[in-house]
């Protein structure tokens, strides 16, 4: 059986295809990510804006072709969107939503922030590498970020904040190069707010891996690894120690607009959101006493593919 998946996050939406093979493994037949900035100036509207909604609808009635030509049926069997912190935190999400819904030929599923880092959870373990054992999953989103303890294959502990890289910069940042106070501020406000809810994360250094997921970390592996063209092979697993963060930081803060849309594996649409995201990731390395971070590409929308599949009724 083949399958899609939209997740139609607070930057970008992240659409997947994949078949399923008699061995119960998934064959990727189509995977891309389109910048659309659904979240665009929520914190001052709180209202999801016109220009956003109708860049995002466009997006997906683009995704969806992709999708009945690969020939994966619009039904809720085949297929499920999910819409996560822009629209949840919107005043407007009801208009959105419907909207979507009829764009794509099946409703939209509005997931909690809860819900949202089950799903993250799943998608990390659905790769051999995690599938077994403890893990500490990091997921940096445009509206949201998501912390998660996996211990024994269960989820001990899960958080959701409203700590995405879309609205950080909004908040902290008035443009670049960033000036030092509001990169101090910044650093400063995600530790604080942090240290509570992640000290009963926290753990003797190495007994567990800490893994990053969502387009922040994955630009950052990409950047690492000079790629010209993204490649989802080279980046899953790529390690990023904690120092290698903290320089890029303060070399990216250091850049203007245009010097930033020009480094080597960065997508230019990510670029004034990188610097934020990436503080996120950093405070919570501190605050978890980790050295380093390993990177996945497998978040939130393979773990929703995983669901999918699994409800589909056994012959």
């Amino acid at each position: 059986m083949r399958f899609a998946v939209y997740d139609i996050g607070s930057n970008s939406i992240k659409f997947l295809v994949a078949e399923k093979t008699a061995s119960g493994s998934f064959l990727v037949l189509a995977e891309e990510s389109k910048t659309t900035r659904l979240a665009e100036d929520l914190i001052a509207s709180c209202e999801l804006k016109e220009g956003a909604i109708t860049r995002t609808l466009a997006a997906l009635r683009e995704m969806a072709r992709k999708a009945a030509a690969l020939g994966v049926p619009a039904d809720p069997v085949h297929s499920r969107a999910v819409a996560t912190s822009a629209v949840r935190d919107s005043r407007n999400r009801k208009v959105f939503l419907r909207e979507a819904a009829a764009v794509l030929g099946f409703p939209v599923t509005l997931l909690t922030g809860e819900e949202e880092a089950e799903g993250v959870y799943r998608g990390i373990r659905s790769e051999g590498a995690f599938s077994e054992g403890d893990v500490l999953g990091i997921d940096v989103g445009g509206g949201s970020a998501e912390w998660i303890l996996g211990e024994h294959g269960k989820i001990a502990r899960r958080v959701s904040l409203p700590l995405g890289c879309v609205r950080l910069r909004e908040r902290f940042i008035p443009g670049y190069p960033v000036p030092a106070p509001a990169l101090a501020a910044m650093g400063q406000a995600l530790e604080e707010q942090l240290a509570p809810v992640l000290a009963p994360y926290a753990a003797e250094r190495g007994r567990r891996p800490v893994v990053g997921t969502g387009g922040t970390i994955t630009a950052a592996a990409a950047i690492a690894l000079a790629l010209q063209k993204y490649d989802p092979a080279k980046v899953h697993l790529h390690v990023l120690p904690l120092s290698h963060i903290e320089e890029e930081i303060a070399r990216f803060a250091a850049l203007d607009s245009t010097s930033l849309r020009h480094v080597t594996g960065l997508p230019p649409k990510r670029a004034d959101i990188l610097v934020p995201g990436l503080a996120v990731f950093l405070a919570s390395l501190r605050l978890l006493g980790a050295d380093r971070i390993t990177v996945s590409v497998r978040g939130l929308r393979y773990g929703i593919l995983e669901a999918l599949a699994d409800a589909v009724p056994t012959p």
